[in-house]
């Protein structure tokens, strides 16, 4: 029997200094989550048209 706690999570508003690690997060992503949607070339526009928001 597994008797291990679940992860507890937290969350906080993102700091500037979290960007590049956000950035690193957002180009994974739109390269797994899209490559059974677009090809090679369309996902490397994707990346380049969906970034972090900093207004």
């Amino acid at each position: 029997m597994n008797h291990a706690r679940p992860p507890q999570f937290s969350h906080r508003l993102a700091l500037a200094t979290d960007i590049p690690a956000i950035i690193e997060l957002m180009q994974l992503s739109i390269a797994e989550n899209m490559k059974a949607f677009l090809s090679a070339a369309e996902i490397e526009a994707a990346k380049e048209t969906m970034g972090v928001d900093r207004s």
